[in-house]
């Protein structure tokens, strides 16, 4: 595999530059790991046969090929298709010397570092790709590809235009500020910002309050109509925060009501009712303790039955 830039002494987009001299390389060739686009656990294999010369870094790719991610990786190294490496390096010691200074540099160089891995990547900040961290407690990983400015390192001081156009570009472009605005220009536009900001909280939680209101009562009509009892209703409240009320409508709209006891006793003992009485073909096969029952409630029946055991029509029955 052919040999990568892991490092130089060029300026790269967070404006500072590695000297290659400072790079420690005692822990990393006790474990010289190599991984994916920086991601941790995502190991596709070592980095070997480390060179320093001409104020490079360089090393030999060796990929393990148990991940996909290793197995792509290489085959899209061999093509072509990658060719950077990046090597996430953790400052230990930096200088503001001019001595040390370059053109287009307007951050500290970093004169001392720990080589901690080294990735394969799609896009680096410069043809060595580093990802800087700042100390061992709290390591923030920061891409060069992102731009912007570095926290880990401090800025030059430097009285000249670019040098603080490039330190405060990036929150006076968020801010919407213009080279023409004065101070009193720039807070007011900052007091604007915070009160679009307070004005939008205070709509997001007056529509927070509209939906849960109509899931509330979405959830209360649902349980007058049958559809659940209430004690779903908790249930069914923390669906429509999940779902939302549209779909948590679409759902309740769905469920049939539950069929009460009462009303399937009743109904099963009408029904029965019914296939008896068409059982009957005369009088006589009406039990007597329902005689009076279907004179009064079945006229029609009743007479029929009549009919049939007499031979002649039923008297009008009077209430």
């Amino acid at each position: 595999m052919a040999r990568m830039i892991i490092s130089s002494e060029s300026v790269n987009s967070y404006g500072t530059w590695i000297v290659t001299d400072g790079i420690d390389l005692t822990q990393f060739k006790k474990n010289p790991i190599m991984l994916y686009m920086h991601k941790r656990g995502c190991v596709i294999g070592t980095i070997q046969n480390l060179k320093v010369e001409n104020n490079e870094l360089t090393g030999e790719p060796v990929f393990d090929e148990v991940r996909e991610e290793s197995q792509f990786a290489k085959k899209q190294l061999a093509d072509g298709t990658l060719k950077m490496c990046s090597g996430w390096f953790e400052p230990l010691e930096t200088s503001d010397d001019p001595k040390l200074t370059k053109p287009g540099q307007w951050m500290f160089t970093v004169t001392k570092c720990r080589l901690n891995e080294v990735s394969i990547v799609d896009i680096g900040g410069n043809d060595d790709a580093m990802v800087l961290a700042y100390n061992g407690i709290d390591i923030k990983d920061l891409k060069l590809s992102e731009g912007g400015v570095c926290a880990a390192l401090p800025a030059l001081q430097k009285n000249n235009a670019q040098n603080k156009e490039k330190s405060m570009g990036v929150i006076e472009q968020k801010l919407g500020f213009t080279d023409k605005m004065s101070e009193i220009d720039k807070v007011n536009q900052i007091d604007l910002i915070l009160g679009y900001k307070a004005e939008n909280e205070k709509l997001q939680k007056q529509l927070t309050e509209m939906v849960a209101a109509g899931i509330a009562d979405a959830v209360d009509g649902a349980i007058k109509a049958g559809k659940f009892t209430e004690d779903k209703k908790e249930q069914f409240l923390a669906l429509g925060k999940k779902v939302g009320i549209a779909d948590l409508k679409l759902t309740l709209s769905a469920m049939a009501s539950i069929a009460k006891p009462s009303n399937i006793i009743n109904g099963l003992a009408a029904a029965n009712t019914s296939d008896e009485r068409e059982a009957w073909t005369k009088l006589s096969e009406v039990p007597s303790e329902q005689l009076m029952k279907l004179r009064k409630e079945d006229k029609a029946t009743y007479a029929k039955l009549y009919k049939a055991e007499f031979g002649f029509d039923c008297p009008v029955i009077k209430d």
